[in-house]
Protein backbone atom coordinates (compact mmCIF):
# COMPACT_ATOMS: atom_id res chain seq x y z
CA UNK A 1 0.00 0.00 0.00
CA UNK A 2 1.54 3.27 -1.08
CA UNK A 3 2.13 5.55 1.41
CA UNK A 4 -0.81 8.23 2.49
CA UNK A 5 -0.34 11.81 2.22
CA UNK A 6 -3.58 12.81 4.47
CA UNK A 7 -5.70 11.62 7.02
CA UNK A 8 -8.47 13.38 8.05
CA UNK A 9 -10.24 12.81 11.51
CA UNK A 10 -14.24 13.52 11.42
CA UNK A 11 -17.93 12.51 11.70
CA UNK A 12 -19.99 13.27 14.96
CA UNK A 13 -17.46 15.00 16.12
CA UNK A 14 -14.30 13.95 17.23
CA UNK A 15 -13.57 16.58 19.95
CA UNK A 16 -16.44 15.00 21.72
CA UNK A 17 -13.94 12.24 22.34
CA UNK A 18 -11.66 12.68 26.15
CA UNK A 19 -8.27 13.85 25.65
CA UNK A 20 -6.85 10.33 26.10
CA UNK A 21 -9.25 9.02 23.74
CA UNK A 22 -7.93 11.48 21.25
CA UNK A 23 -4.44 10.88 21.85
CA UNK A 24 -5.13 6.59 21.36
CA UNK A 25 -6.65 7.51 18.38
CA UNK A 26 -4.41 9.15 16.59
CA UNK A 27 -1.26 6.89 17.97
CA UNK A 28 -3.37 4.10 16.13
CA UNK A 29 -3.35 6.02 13.11
CA UNK A 30 0.43 6.26 12.68
CA UNK A 31 0.79 2.78 14.12
CA UNK A 32 -1.75 0.92 11.54
CA UNK A 33 -1.57 2.69 8.46
CA UNK A 34 1.04 3.16 6.24
CA UNK A 35 1.36 8.13 6.45
CA UNK A 36 3.82 9.66 4.45
CA UNK A 37 6.51 11.72 6.52
CA UNK A 38 4.61 14.78 5.36
CA UNK A 39 0.87 13.59 5.91
CA UNK A 40 -1.18 15.72 6.66
CA UNK A 41 -3.60 14.44 9.79
CA UNK A 42 -6.55 16.67 10.98
CA UNK A 43 -8.65 17.26 13.50
CA UNK A 44 -12.29 18.46 12.92
CA UNK A 45 -14.47 19.42 16.15
CA UNK A 46 -16.23 22.67 17.71
CA UNK A 47 -15.34 24.97 20.08
CA UNK A 48 -17.85 24.21 23.06
CA UNK A 49 -16.13 21.07 23.72
CA UNK A 50 -12.78 21.17 22.18
CA UNK A 51 -10.37 22.35 25.18
CA UNK A 52 -7.34 23.34 25.65
CA UNK A 53 -6.27 19.47 26.97
CA UNK A 54 -7.84 18.35 23.92
CA UNK A 55 -5.79 20.30 21.66
CA UNK A 56 -3.01 19.24 23.33
CA UNK A 57 -3.46 15.23 23.16
CA UNK A 58 -4.21 15.85 19.30
CA UNK A 59 -0.55 17.14 18.63
CA UNK A 60 0.77 14.72 21.54
CA UNK A 61 -1.05 11.99 18.95
CA UNK A 62 0.52 13.70 15.74
CA UNK A 63 -2.55 16.08 14.45
CA UNK A 64 -1.15 18.66 12.23
CA UNK A 65 -4.04 20.61 11.24
CA UNK A 66 -7.44 21.30 13.53
CA UNK A 67 -10.16 22.63 11.71
CA UNK A 68 -12.87 24.51 14.32
CA UNK A 69 -16.70 24.37 12.87
CA UNK A 70 -17.56 28.24 13.48
CA UNK A 71 -19.74 29.35 10.40
CA UNK A 72 -20.75 32.77 12.12
CA UNK A 73 -19.32 35.09 14.76
CA UNK A 74 -22.85 36.30 14.99
CA UNK A 75 -24.42 35.13 18.36
CA UNK A 76 -27.92 36.44 16.93
CA UNK A 77 -27.35 33.68 14.28
CA UNK A 78 -25.39 31.23 16.26
CA UNK A 79 -28.40 30.90 18.77
CA UNK A 80 -30.63 30.44 15.41
CA UNK A 81 -28.16 27.72 14.96
CA UNK A 82 -27.91 25.92 18.79
CA UNK A 83 -24.45 26.83 18.43
CA UNK A 84 -23.18 27.30 22.45
CA UNK A 85 -20.31 29.08 22.21
CA UNK A 86 -20.02 32.89 21.93
CA UNK A 87 -18.21 35.27 20.09
CA UNK A 88 -15.91 36.07 22.55
CA UNK A 89 -14.91 32.24 23.24
CA UNK A 90 -14.53 31.55 20.19
CA UNK A 91 -11.92 34.60 19.24
CA UNK A 92 -10.01 33.59 23.04
CA UNK A 93 -9.97 29.49 21.39
CA UNK A 94 -8.74 30.20 18.48
CA UNK A 95 -6.03 32.74 19.35
CA UNK A 96 -5.28 30.40 21.89
CA UNK A 97 -4.49 27.38 19.20
CA UNK A 98 -2.55 29.67 17.13
CA UNK A 99 -0.34 30.47 19.80
CA UNK A 100 0.13 27.43 20.80
CA UNK A 101 2.29 26.94 17.03
CA UNK A 102 1.87 23.26 16.93
CA UNK A 103 -0.86 22.80 14.00
CA UNK A 104 -2.43 24.92 11.42
CA UNK A 105 -5.46 26.37 12.16
CA UNK A 106 -8.31 26.67 10.01
CA UNK A 107 -12.59 27.17 10.47
CA UNK A 108 -15.31 27.59 7.79
CA UNK A 109 -17.45 30.84 7.75
CA UNK A 110 -20.70 30.67 5.86
CA UNK A 111 -23.19 33.09 4.23
CA UNK A 112 -26.62 33.74 2.94
CA UNK A 113 -27.96 32.92 6.51
CA UNK A 114 -31.51 34.21 6.75
CA UNK A 115 -31.13 37.67 7.84
CA UNK A 116 -27.61 37.81 7.68
CA UNK A 117 -26.40 41.39 6.58
CA UNK A 118 -23.75 41.90 4.28
CA UNK A 119 -22.10 43.90 6.96
CA UNK A 120 -22.43 41.33 9.08
CA UNK A 121 -20.88 38.47 6.70
CA UNK A 122 -17.40 41.26 6.07
CA UNK A 123 -17.22 41.74 10.11
CA UNK A 124 -17.33 37.74 10.16
CA UNK A 125 -14.40 37.27 7.88
CA UNK A 126 -12.34 40.41 9.06
CA UNK A 127 -12.75 39.00 12.83
CA UNK A 128 -11.28 35.58 11.18
CA UNK A 129 -8.61 37.19 9.28
CA UNK A 130 -7.26 39.00 12.94
CA UNK A 131 -7.37 35.88 14.99
CA UNK A 132 -3.79 34.78 13.18
CA UNK A 133 -5.39 31.42 11.73
CA UNK A 134 -3.99 29.67 9.20
CA UNK A 135 -7.30 28.81 6.60
CA UNK A 136 -10.84 29.96 6.33
CA UNK A 137 -13.54 28.25 4.19
CA UNK A 138 -16.38 30.51 2.87
CA UNK A 139 -19.11 28.61 2.05
CA UNK A 140 -22.86 29.80 0.49
CA UNK A 141 -25.41 28.21 3.26
CA UNK A 142 -27.21 25.10 1.92
CA UNK A 143 -30.47 24.27 3.20
CA UNK A 144 -31.17 21.07 3.98
CA UNK A 145 -34.49 19.51 5.01
CA UNK A 146 -33.35 17.11 8.24
CA UNK A 147 -31.69 20.44 10.00
CA UNK A 148 -34.10 22.59 12.21
CA UNK A 149 -33.77 26.20 9.80
CA UNK A 150 -35.54 24.66 7.30
CA UNK A 151 -38.79 24.39 9.00
CA UNK A 152 -38.42 27.45 11.09
CA UNK A 153 -38.14 29.18 7.53
CA UNK A 154 -41.32 27.44 6.47
CA UNK A 155 -42.90 28.29 9.53
CA UNK A 156 -41.86 31.57 9.21
CA UNK A 157 -39.73 31.50 12.21
CA UNK A 158 -36.93 33.48 9.98
CA UNK A 159 -37.35 34.97 6.89
CA UNK A 160 -36.13 33.59 3.74
CA UNK A 161 -32.71 32.26 2.61
CA UNK A 162 -31.16 35.04 -0.16
CA UNK A 163 -31.20 33.35 -3.58
CA UNK A 164 -27.95 31.99 -5.15
CA UNK A 165 -28.17 35.45 -7.18
CA UNK A 166 -27.88 37.69 -4.25
CA UNK A 167 -25.38 35.37 -2.48
CA UNK A 168 -22.58 36.56 -4.97
CA UNK A 169 -22.11 39.70 -3.66
CA UNK A 170 -21.37 38.30 -0.01
CA UNK A 171 -18.81 36.50 -1.80
CA UNK A 172 -17.71 38.75 -3.88
CA UNK A 173 -16.73 40.67 -0.73
CA UNK A 174 -15.34 37.95 1.04
CA UNK A 175 -12.80 37.44 -1.67
CA UNK A 176 -12.60 40.93 -1.31
CA UNK A 177 -11.30 40.79 1.93
CA UNK A 178 -9.17 37.70 1.86
CA UNK A 179 -7.39 39.36 -1.27
CA UNK A 180 -6.82 42.64 1.06
CA UNK A 181 -5.53 40.57 3.39
CA UNK A 182 -3.18 38.74 0.93
CA UNK A 183 -4.48 35.73 1.61
CA UNK A 184 -4.10 32.69 -1.02
CA UNK A 185 -6.81 31.47 -2.78
CA UNK A 186 -6.36 27.54 -3.33
CA UNK A 187 -9.66 26.74 -4.44
CA UNK A 188 -12.50 28.46 -5.23
CA UNK A 189 -14.08 28.08 -1.24
CA UNK A 190 -10.87 27.92 0.60
CA UNK A 191 -7.99 30.72 1.49
CA UNK A 192 -4.59 30.33 3.04
CA UNK A 193 -2.47 32.90 5.02
CA UNK A 194 1.03 31.48 4.70
CA UNK A 195 1.83 27.60 3.42
CA UNK A 196 1.60 26.06 6.87
CA UNK A 197 -2.31 25.37 5.69
CA UNK A 198 -2.07 22.94 2.64
CA UNK A 199 -5.67 21.48 2.44
CA UNK A 200 -4.60 18.44 1.38
CA UNK A 201 -7.46 16.46 1.87
CA UNK A 202 -10.49 18.30 0.00
CA UNK A 203 -8.29 19.19 -2.98
CA UNK A 204 -7.15 15.71 -3.04
CA UNK A 205 -10.87 14.21 -2.27
CA UNK A 206 -11.81 16.04 -5.30
CA UNK A 207 -9.63 14.76 -7.81
CA UNK A 208 -10.93 11.63 -6.82
CA UNK A 209 -8.00 10.39 -4.78
CA UNK A 210 -8.19 7.12 -2.83
CA UNK A 211 -10.05 7.70 0.10
CA UNK A 212 -9.80 4.89 3.19
CA UNK A 213 -12.68 5.17 5.68
CA UNK A 214 -13.61 3.95 9.18
CA UNK A 215 -16.23 4.45 11.32
CA UNK A 216 -20.29 3.47 11.28
CA UNK A 217 -21.34 5.60 8.68
CA UNK A 218 -18.19 6.52 7.10
CA UNK A 219 -18.10 6.84 3.16
CA UNK A 220 -14.52 6.69 0.97
CA UNK A 221 -12.99 5.40 -2.50
CA UNK A 222 -10.81 2.83 -3.52
CA UNK A 223 -9.64 2.03 -6.41
CA UNK A 224 -12.78 2.38 -8.52
CA UNK A 225 -14.94 1.80 -6.22
CA UNK A 226 -16.93 3.85 -3.68
CA UNK A 227 -18.28 2.91 -0.42
CA UNK A 228 -20.30 3.30 2.72
CA UNK A 229 -19.68 1.53 5.91
CA UNK A 230 -22.60 0.37 8.06
CA UNK A 231 -24.25 3.46 9.24
CA UNK A 232 -26.46 1.79 12.08
CA UNK A 233 -23.53 1.78 14.96
CA UNK A 234 -24.85 -0.58 16.84
CA UNK A 235 -25.12 -3.31 13.32
CA UNK A 236 -21.54 -1.87 12.61
CA UNK A 237 -20.14 -2.75 15.99
CA UNK A 238 -21.94 -6.51 15.95
CA UNK A 239 -20.74 -7.28 12.11
CA UNK A 240 -16.96 -6.10 13.05
CA UNK A 241 -16.87 -8.14 16.16
CA UNK A 242 -18.12 -11.14 14.35
CA UNK A 243 -15.34 -10.23 11.51
CA UNK A 244 -17.75 -9.52 9.08
CA UNK A 245 -17.33 -6.24 5.74
CA UNK A 246 -19.98 -3.82 7.71
CA UNK A 247 -20.26 -2.03 4.36
CA UNK A 248 -23.32 -0.36 3.74
CA UNK A 249 -22.93 -0.39 0.29
CA UNK A 250 -20.18 -1.21 -2.53
CA UNK A 251 -20.48 0.69 -6.06
CA UNK A 252 -18.33 0.46 -8.78
CA UNK A 253 -18.12 4.02 -10.24
CA UNK A 254 -18.34 5.19 -13.77
CA UNK A 255 -15.66 3.90 -16.48
CA UNK A 256 -14.69 7.35 -17.13
CA UNK A 257 -14.11 8.34 -13.58
CA UNK A 258 -10.35 9.00 -13.94
CA UNK A 259 -11.58 11.73 -16.53
CA UNK A 260 -14.64 13.35 -14.45
CA UNK A 261 -12.36 13.10 -10.97
CA UNK A 262 -9.96 15.03 -13.23
CA UNK A 263 -12.22 17.99 -14.12
CA UNK A 264 -13.59 17.99 -11.06
CA UNK A 265 -10.36 18.66 -9.09
CA UNK A 266 -9.44 21.27 -11.55
CA UNK A 267 -12.57 23.14 -11.54
CA UNK A 268 -12.40 23.61 -7.60
CA UNK A 269 -8.69 24.65 -8.05
CA UNK A 270 -10.74 27.60 -10.34
CA UNK A 271 -9.04 26.55 -14.02
CA UNK A 272 -9.29 23.81 -16.30
CA UNK A 273 -6.48 22.43 -18.21
CA UNK A 274 -8.38 22.36 -21.81
CA UNK A 275 -5.40 21.21 -24.15
CA UNK A 276 -5.40 17.94 -22.13
CA UNK A 277 -9.30 17.47 -22.28
CA UNK A 278 -9.40 18.47 -25.95
CA UNK A 279 -6.94 15.61 -26.47
CA UNK A 280 -8.73 12.46 -24.30
CA UNK A 281 -12.08 13.50 -25.98
CA UNK A 282 -10.44 13.84 -29.44
CA UNK A 283 -12.89 14.88 -32.58
CA UNK A 284 -15.74 14.85 -30.22
CA UNK A 285 -13.93 18.14 -28.33
CA UNK A 286 -15.23 20.29 -31.33
CA UNK A 287 -19.10 19.84 -30.93
CA UNK A 288 -19.02 18.36 -27.48
CA UNK A 289 -17.79 20.87 -25.11
CA UNK A 290 -16.16 23.93 -26.82
CA UNK A 291 -19.32 25.36 -27.25
CA UNK A 292 -20.52 25.29 -23.53
CA UNK A 293 -17.05 26.61 -22.74
CA UNK A 294 -17.48 29.43 -25.28
CA UNK A 295 -20.87 30.19 -23.66
CA UNK A 296 -19.22 30.50 -20.71
CA UNK A 297 -16.30 33.13 -21.51
CA UNK A 298 -19.01 35.13 -23.26
CA UNK A 299 -20.88 35.69 -19.95
CA UNK A 300 -18.01 36.28 -18.08
CA UNK A 301 -17.43 33.06 -16.71
CA UNK A 302 -13.79 32.05 -17.50
CA UNK A 303 -10.98 33.64 -19.40
CA UNK A 304 -8.38 31.91 -22.19
CA UNK A 305 -4.77 31.33 -20.97
CA UNK A 306 -2.78 29.09 -23.57
CA UNK A 307 -3.92 26.04 -23.12
CA UNK A 308 -5.84 26.05 -19.76
CA UNK A 309 -9.12 27.78 -18.96
CA UNK A 310 -9.30 30.20 -15.48
CA UNK A 311 -12.44 30.86 -13.89
CA UNK A 312 -13.17 34.51 -13.18
CA UNK A 313 -14.53 35.60 -9.97
CA UNK A 314 -18.19 34.86 -11.14
CA UNK A 315 -16.77 31.86 -12.28
CA UNK A 316 -15.63 30.64 -9.26
CA UNK A 317 -18.77 31.62 -7.72
CA UNK A 318 -20.49 29.03 -9.74
CA UNK A 319 -17.75 26.55 -9.87
CA UNK A 320 -20.06 24.08 -8.90
CA UNK A 321 -22.88 24.52 -11.00
CA UNK A 322 -20.44 24.68 -13.70
CA UNK A 323 -18.43 21.09 -13.11
CA UNK A 324 -21.83 19.70 -12.35
CA UNK A 325 -23.47 20.64 -15.89
CA UNK A 326 -19.76 20.39 -17.91
CA UNK A 327 -19.91 16.81 -16.75
CA UNK A 328 -24.08 16.25 -17.44
CA UNK A 329 -22.70 17.96 -20.81
CA UNK A 330 -19.91 15.45 -21.31
CA UNK A 331 -22.02 12.45 -20.85
CA UNK A 332 -24.96 13.51 -22.69
CA UNK A 333 -22.94 14.47 -26.21
CA UNK A 334 -20.22 11.61 -25.65
CA UNK A 335 -21.09 7.78 -26.16
CA UNK A 336 -17.92 6.70 -25.10
CA UNK A 337 -17.25 3.26 -23.06
CA UNK A 338 -14.42 2.38 -24.52
CA UNK A 339 -13.14 6.02 -23.28
CA UNK A 340 -9.89 4.59 -22.05
CA UNK A 341 -8.73 2.29 -25.14
CA UNK A 342 -9.42 5.37 -27.91
CA UNK A 343 -7.94 7.96 -26.00
CA UNK A 344 -4.38 6.89 -27.60
CA UNK A 345 -5.74 6.80 -30.85
CA UNK A 346 -3.74 9.31 -33.50
CA UNK A 347 -6.07 11.97 -34.36
CA UNK A 348 -4.91 15.70 -35.47
CA UNK A 349 -5.98 17.35 -31.70
CA UNK A 350 -7.96 20.64 -32.66
CA UNK A 351 -6.59 24.02 -30.62
CA UNK A 352 -9.21 24.13 -28.01
CA UNK A 353 -9.26 27.82 -27.86
CA UNK A 354 -10.90 30.95 -28.01
CA UNK A 355 -10.09 31.86 -31.72
CA UNK A 356 -10.94 27.89 -33.24
CA UNK A 357 -14.15 28.06 -31.53
CA UNK A 358 -15.29 31.28 -33.07
CA UNK A 359 -17.55 31.45 -35.11
CA UNK A 360 -19.38 28.18 -34.23
CA UNK A 361 -23.00 28.39 -32.67
CA UNK A 362 -22.45 28.28 -28.70
CA UNK A 363 -25.87 28.74 -27.23
CA UNK A 364 -26.02 25.79 -25.01
CA UNK A 365 -29.45 23.89 -25.10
Amino acid sequence: MNPKSKRKQHGGTPSALAPEQLRQLLEAVHKYLPLAPDCEITVEGRVHNFTEDKARACFDGGANRLSIGVQTFKERLRNRLGRKAGRAQIIDFLETLVGMDQAAIVIDLIYGFPDQSLEEWEDDVRTAIATGIHGIDLYALTLIDSTPLVPAIKNGKFPPAPASTEKGEYYRRGAQLMYEARWQGISSTHWRRDTRERNFYNLMVKSGANCLAFGSGAGGFLNGYSFRKESNLESYMERVETGDKAFGFLMKQPDNHALYNRIKGEMKQGRLNIAWLAQQLGHDWEHAVAPLIWQWESCGLLTFDGGWIDLTLAGRFWQVTMTVNLLEWIKLNLKLPDFFERKNDNFNCPNPTRNHINGHDCKAR
